[in-house]
């Protein structure tokens, strides 16, 4: 279970003044010049900051986007960035929430965006995350769902909270579409983030990867070997150096890696 968790402190709302009411042309292309930063930028304090400001100008107080990934059966890691109440991130990663989160398990399921209080709590410890997350400052939220082509391997989800149990309760056609953008360009992002270091961690090069797009074509060593002029113990022993820098058994293995984190 990996943990990569940001925070960054949310802003005053003088400090939004000038920025236009929800649902005017001012408050719309400042969210759209947002989201659109989060596109184009890779610097990971500058994403916080902007995750931060984009959330509060669509209403939010508090707000988490979770990247979640399941790499078998047994194994799963998520990152999040938090902005809000400084004490969630920890009680979330203390009480290894992921596990029992009920609008995570909504968004592995669906797509569409829900508020919270329409999430029913399969469990009791579902229950308890409801209660902790309501002192934490999601007395309500919006939760949006952003899958990936990977199913419920790789999903993320966007919540956007507040203290207040009737702040979506009316929610604007243009911030529930800017809310699915924040989302996916989120997403987008985390997805790059975590491919990055992987490459890095892994120490992969253009060569490994060209190995693994050889494997996931079902050709074996031997065929390798005829299209590269390598002999087939030389590719065995390449797979065997690769598989040990992912941490995987066997070059299957190695390849479903590299499809759920980006590389082919």
């Amino acid at each position: 279970d990996h943990r990569d968790l940001h925070s960054f402190p949310t802003r005053r709302s003088s400090d939004l003044d000038g920025r236009g009411e929800p649902g005017s042309a001012h408050w719309l292309a400042r969210v759209l010049a947002l989201v659109d930063r989060i596109r184009t930028s890779e610097a990971a304090e500058d994403i916080v900051q902007v995750f931060g400001e984009t959330a509060q100008l669509l209403g939010a107080s508090s707000a988490t986007f979770l990247s979640f990934v399941r790499d078998d059966a047994l194994l799963a890691s998520y990152r999040s960035v938090h902005v809000g109440h400084p004490a969630w991130p920890a009680e979330y990663a203390r009480g290894e929430w992921f596990t029992e989160d009920p609008w995570l398990a909504y968004s592995l399921r669906e797509s569409e965006p829900v508020l919270s209080r329409d999430i029913q709590a399969a469990s009791a410890k579902q229950q308890q995350f409801t209660a902790q997350a309501s002192r934490l400052g999601y007395a309500t939220a919006l939760i949006v769902p952003a899958p990936s082509p990977q199913g419920q391997a790789r999903v993320g989800v966007l919540c956007l909270g507040s203290t207040d149990p009737a702040a979506f309760d009316a929610v604007l056609p243009a911030r529930l579409l800017l809310a699915r953008s924040l989302a996916m360009e989120m997403h987008a992002w985390m997805r790059h983030s975590v491919r990055e270091e992987l490459v890095r961690r892994a120490r992969l090069t253009d060569t490994d990867i060209e190995l693994l797009r050889h494997e996931l074509a079902g050709r074996g060593s031997k065929a390798i070997g005829a299209l590269t002029g390598l002999e087939a113990k030389t590719i065995d022993c390449r797979f065997q150096r690769v598989c040990g820098r992912l941490g995987v058994p066997n070059r299957r293995a190695a390849v479903r890696i590299a499809l759920l984190y980006g590389l082919l």
